[in-house]
């Protein structure tokens, strides 16, 4: 009786599959590890889970590159007003001045610019915050487009 060979396995089939767990799949170095330990800690802060972030991650960067008075590298004022919008808030006169105040807690100034913007753990920051204040009904109409 002579053996059976199974055939070899097509490259489809050895071929590396996506990482369920994408930070861990994923090698870092030093200054990443520390980005993305920043992620981390601003998702927890605020109630944010973590498989999430990657969801804001693209917002952030859409409304950046939607951003018609920003610079188009920094995330600008102007981008968080547009954000909240698309997310479902009405801005008043009164909750635009609240807004643009929560801002500048919350903006750094660093970079080529030196102007005031939210780098991503800021960002994240700062919709949580957004969102447990129900700032203009935020979550509210978050809740409505769920359902």
């Amino acid at each position: 009786m002579r053996p059976t060979w199974k055939p070899l396995p097509t490259t489809a089939e050895i071929a590396p599959r996506p990482c369920p767990w994408k930070s861990a799949c994923t090698f870092l170095d030093k200054k990443e590890m520390d980005a993305r330990s920043k992620e981390l800690r601003a998702a927890a802060s605020a109630g944010i889970p973590q498989d999430e972030l990657d969801y804001f991650r693209t917002f952030y960067k859409q409304l950046i590159a939607e951003d018609t008075q920003g610079n188009k590298k920094d995330f600008s004022y102007f981008a968080l007003c547009r954000g909240v919008q698309v997310m479902g808030a009405t801005l008043t006169v009164e909750r635009n001045a609240e807004l643009e105040q929560m801002f500048k807690e919350h903006a750094v100034s660093s970079g080529s610019s030196q102007l005031p913007h939210l780098t991503f753990p800021k960002f994240i920051v700062m919709i949580g915050s957004l969102f447990k204040a129900d700032f203009a009904n935020l979550r509210t109409q978050s809740a409505r487009k769920d359902e």
